[in-house]
């Protein structure tokens, strides 16, 4: 909970979903040392959770050695889990990730609980696509196998795309007997995340082209870079701005290798805070992500956060349900290859696209359809009252 992620895909979802009566939250979470070192956020956080009637049990997370550290952190989420179910009347289980559904999944057959299975994505097959564990090899056929029993053993099944439940529907176990599947993707405070002003060529303004967030695993940097250049060839005056937290050397040494002149782009990083106005003030964003299996599961946030704030994209096809929400091409560019000759026309079309006095409305409005916190809070709350009328 005290970081960006956690905060805003966690606690924005909650501190919404507390001022339903009919429900209180327990939460616990794993934080990294160096967080819990930071009292001011950490009070921030916990005054956070107070005020909104939150029991927020904050652990130390563990990172190595691998396995013996996560065994650690789910024999300790296990016993203090337990113990709570012992002194309070608890109803629900809500594990969000396949980590966190090993003492859920234990303890909804310990105690008869309701157990939800909030899975975030294909965790498995993201490690494999990363080549960081062989599909042949243990930890990947262990990690599949608890993905089976959450699955068939879930009283729901939470996901983040419509493209992931159509992949889970295909399961052969899965075939006979599915489990409740609920579709909420990463949603974001359309109160925080919102249109600032309207930029146009009149303001006397670059043209903006932001990537936010990571560049590596999932991302395509260097291509993301290309396509900037092909733009700056029809817009010259056009900046890039890259806002990244921990990856600024790499990032320094693409740009270098790319030939991007530094009077071309802008790196900083930013806090959660700090990103609405930061997104607010781009003419548009681009990112492309590697199309692998795991990620038709994935749902990117900052699409959400983009969207939000009137911001059109240059996104890449084969990503989740993202191919849903360029079919008419009114909200941004999404490109199937990554050639001089593609890109040309995408920047080309995302000019036209921004120039339109439409856009930003679109943009907004397919926020609002789609990824306010506040309709996601109350999918959440719908689904636990229908987990319920089963008992």
């Amino acid at each position: 909970m005290l970081e960006p992620l956690g905060e805003s895909q966690v606690l924005g979802y909650l501190t919404k979903m507390c001022q339903d009566r009919d429900f209180e939250f327990t939460l616990i979470s794993f934080e990294k040392r160096q967080d819990l070192l930071d009292h001011d956020h950490l009070k921030r956080i916990r005054d956070l959770c107070a005020a909104n009637g939150i029991h927020w049990i904050p652990l130390p997370y563990h990172k190595n050695p691998v396995l013996l550290a996560t065994a650690w952190d789910i024999l300790v989420c296990t016993f203090r889990a337990f113990f709570i179910l012992m002194k309070k009347d608890i109803e629900i289980i809500h594990a969000r990730s396949y980590v966190a559904s090993v003492p859920a999944l234990f303890l909804k057959l310990l105690c008869r609980k309701k157990f939800i299975f909030d899975m975030r994505g294909f965790w498995a097959d993201e490690r494999a696509d990363a080549g960081q564990w062989p599909r042949s090899g243990r930890i990947y056929k262990s990690v599949k196998w608890f993905e089976k029993q959450f699955l068939t053993r879930a009283d729901a099944v939470v996901s983040l795309t419509h493209s992931g439940v159509d992949e889970m529907k295909r399961f052969d176990y899965l075939k006979s007997a599915q489990p409740t599947f609920a579709v909420i993707p990463t949603c974001v405070d359309l109160e925080k995340f919102r249109p600032k002003a309207i930029r146009s060529e009149s303001d006397g303004l670059p043209f903006l082209l932001g990537h936010i967030g990571s560049i590596g695993s999932w991302y395509l940097f260097d291509e993301a870079v290309l396509f900037f250049k092909a733009l700056k060839e029809i817009e010259p005056k056009a900046k890039l701005l890259i806002v990244n937290r921990n990856e600024h050397e790499r990032i320094l040494q693409i740009l270098t290798r790319l030939q991007v002149s530094e009077d071309s782009y802008i790196l900083r990083s930013a806090n959660h805070d700090e990103m609405p106005e930061i997104i607010s003030q781009l003419s548009a964003s681009v990112f492309f992500i590697k199309s692998f299996y795991s990620k038709k599961a994935s749902a990117p946030t900052k699409f959400a956060e983009l969207m939000s704030c009137g911001i059109p994209c240059v996104v890449n096809a084969g990503v989740g349900d993202m191919d849903l929400f360029f079919n008419d091409q009114t909200i941004g560019v999404s490109v199937s290859s990554y050639d001089a000759v593609t890109f040309r026309h995408a920047a080309l079309m995302l000019l036209k696209i921004i120039r339109d006095p439409k856009t930003l409305e679109i943009c907004r409005s397919t926020a609002l359809r789609s990824f306010s916190v506040s309709q996601g809070a109350r999918d959440y709350l719908n689904l636990y009252r229908q987990i319920l009328l089963r008992r």
